[in-house]
């Protein structure tokens, strides 16, 4: 079964996200917009590589090695596992974006020094990781789940 991510959707819902942000605080982190979207792209290609790490037991093929990001296009990120699953394409291509955003925040709030926002995404990605194995039919301990510097 192959999974293509879009770069752009997961950038969207980054952005959403901090625009939900500074709704709630008053502020703007700049970091989280479309001007540092080339720095979002490079630090999402190195989230798109410990994904397809996370996913070894179940990974086929991917086409992380070759991602090549275009700051005026949408780039596709590719996942095919292992055949054999119930789960839905259409669902693990959601929590598969999940993931890479919360993986996303979680270094970019680690960069920023903000702890608790960095602690959170990364019990989010935690979280999804197990929702994932959980959709592909395979138990939790088949998958490395691990927390990033």
């Amino acid at each position: 079964m192959k999974i293509t991510l879009s770069s752009n959707n997961i950038l969207l819902q980054v952005y959403a996200r901090a625009a939900l942000d500074a709704t709630v605080r008053d502020s703007y982190q700049t970091m989280l917009s479309p001007d540092r979207r080339a720095a979002l792209q490079t630090l999402m290609a190195g989230v798109a590589a410990q994904l397809s790490v996370e996913l070894l037991c179940v990974l086929v093929d991917t086409n992380v090695d070759k991602l090549q990001f275009d700051a005026e296009a949408d780039t596709l990120i590719e996942f095919e596992l292992r055949d054999g699953s119930v789960a839905s394409s259409a669902a693990l291509r959601l929590l598969l974006e999940q993931a890479m955003v919360a993986r996303l925040l979680d270094e970019v709030y680690s960069f920023g020094g903000d702890a608790a926002k960095s602690a959170a995404f990364a019990d989010s990605y935690r979280m999804l990781l197990r929702r994932i194995a959980s959709a592909l039919s395979r138990p939790v301990a088949d998958l490395r789940i691990a927390r990033f510097p």
